[in-house]
């Protein structure tokens, strides 16, 4: 009798020391899944869209100002829509401000002018008329910052996201930008129809033996 009761007091004890670890395990899940919660939140709050840069500075702009910088934006853009996609295509910009309305914000839509009907352009052509309508506002807010922001326009793998058949004429954009701005424009691509479009061409190439050279084409 003294056995089966030293015996069960130690599985008892057993029980409970497992109950214990699991007690410490499930709350350091409950830490960690907290913790990974707040990290995929910051990590949300970090991805500020070029849409919403713009929304942010039509914000702080006055009525009159927001008009005038809502019908650059939206002709720019326009214009990088129609080389790439074509001529049935506008970008929209809806500005929502007055009684009601905390502090006003923006819409940017693409509108099909023949069918009429309008997306975001988030959703659209997987990412590549995102690419197009995010550069094509980052230029114009460049352009129009003060202090005016000089010097060459450095673009990394643009347009990465667009399809090959509308990268000619996303390449003739490109020089029509930089003819009617006067500015330089300096673009890293593995394109090489988008580098043939270029005034001259910096080739850098590894070797074997993963030594660089760089090879200057004008």
């Amino acid at each position: 009798m003294l056995m089966i009761d030293q015996k069960v007091n130690e599985i008892g004890l057993q029980l409970k020391k497992v109950n214990d670890e699991y007690i410490i395990k499930r709350s350091k899940e409950s830490e960690l899944t907290k913790k990974r919660e707040d990290l995929e939140r910051q990590l949300e709050d970090l991805k500020i869209t070029e849409l919403e840069k713009c929304s942010a500075v039509l914000q702080k702009m006055s009525s009159k100002q927001r008009e005038i910088a809502r019908t650059r934006l939206e002709e720019l853009g326009t214009a990088a829509l129609q080389y790439s996609l074509g001529a049935d295509y506008e970008m929209k910009i809806y500005l929502y401000e007055g009684k009601g309305i905390r502090k006003p914000y923006a819409e940017v839509k693409i509108r099909n002018t023949v069918s009429g009907v309008e997306t975001d352009p988030m959703e659209a052509n997987g990412g590549g008329v995102i690419d197009i309508v995010s550069i094509a506002l980052r230029i114009v807010v460049m352009q129009a910052y003060e202090p005016f922001i000089d010097g060459p326009i450095i673009m990394d793998e643009p347009f990465k996201m667009v399809s090959k058949e509308y990268i000619p004429m996303i390449s003739e954009f490109i020089k029509n930008i930089s003819q009617d701005f006067g500015r330089q424009i300096i673009i890293v691509t593995h394109n090489e129809y988008l580098a043939s479009m270029t005034d001259s061409k910096i080739y850098v190439t590894m070797d074997d033996n993963k030594i660089s050279t760089v090879e200057v084409i004008k």
